[in-house]
Formats: C-alpha cells, sequence, structure tokens
C-alpha cells in the first residue's frame, strides 16, 4: 500500500514539474517564480527523502534474521532476571529496537533512520535499569557480540 501512495506521489510531482516548467516559459507568470522555485526545491527534498526511505525499505543494511532462537537462549542465560521472563511479543519489540527503522524527528519529510549504539542502550538502561545501569564496557561488548549486530 505504501507504495502505491509513493508512485501516486510521483505522479503528482511530475505533473507538478510539467505545470512549473509551462509557467516559467510563460512570461505573464515572472512574479510566481521565486515561489515555484521555493516549491521545486522543497519537492525535490521530498523525493530525495522518500526515495532514501524506499532504498531502506528494499536494502535495508540491518537486516533481520528468520529466527533468533539461538541468541535468545544466550541472552537468556547472560542476563536470565531480564530475558528469562520474555514472551514472543518482548522478543519481537527487542529485536524491533535494534532491527527496525525508525522516522528520524529532526526531519522535516520523516527520513527514516537506525536507531544508534548509545539510543539502544540507553532505552535499555531506562526500561530495565538493573542490570544495565550498571554495565561498564566490557558488558556492553559482550552484549553486542551475543546480539550479533555490529552497529557503529
Amino acid at each position: 500500500m505504501r507504495y502505491i501512495i509513493n508512485v501516486i506521489a510521483i505522479l503528482v510531482v511530475v505533473v507538478v514539474i510539467s505545470l512549473v516548467i509551462y509557467f516559467k516559459n510563460n512570461a505573464t507568470t515572472y512574479p510566481f517564480q521565486g515561489n515555484v522555485q521555493k516549491f521545486l526545491k522543497e519537492t525535490s527534498k521530498l523525493i530525495t527523502t522518500k526515495k532514501k526511505n524506499i532504498g531502506m525499505d528494499l536494502s535495508p543494511s540491518r537486516k533481520k534474521r528468520v529466527t533468533y532462537i539461538e541468541k535468545e537462549s544466550i541472552l537468556r542465560q547472560y542476563i536470565p532476571w531480564v530475558f528469562g521472563d520474555f514472551t514472543a511479543s518482548d522478543w519481537r519489540h527487542f529485536w524491533g529496537l535494534i532491527y527496525d527503522p525508525i522516522a528520524d524527528s529532526k526531519s522535516k519529510y520523516g527520513q527514516k533512520r537506525y536507531r544508534t549504539k548509545d539510543e539502544i542502550e540507553g532505552y535499555l538502561i531506562e526500561h530495565y535499569s538493573n542490570p544495565f545501569s550498571n554495565f561498564g564496557q566490557t558488558q556492553w561488548h559482550d552484549f553486542w557480540n551475543i546480539v550479533g549486530v555490529n552497529i557503529e
């Protein structure tokens, strides 16, 4: 569904660009050219953002695995008081935290990005303060080795 919306948006942009070219060549529209150029610049930013988002959906740099059973069992052994009672939805949320892109709040048009290592660690410290708040450099290194994602 989202691809259909993106295709429709691109078609609308093509029509708008065609109209802009027509008005640019028409001498009676010179007073509006500043507004048209501003509109084209914003439209270009929107198209670039949508193109990057589609590229991220089609070819993600953090690819989800089919199953995480082995990693989940190691995490249950490594930190049993946190991961020992995780349900299937808790695991989906945990892996989504690492692998799912989010809309960047700084971007005007909702460009997607992946969470940084600091954001994920901050989330874990905030929601599961014990033991994550007591983790040192080596414990975080061991944790990321178990998770198996190289986030830099």
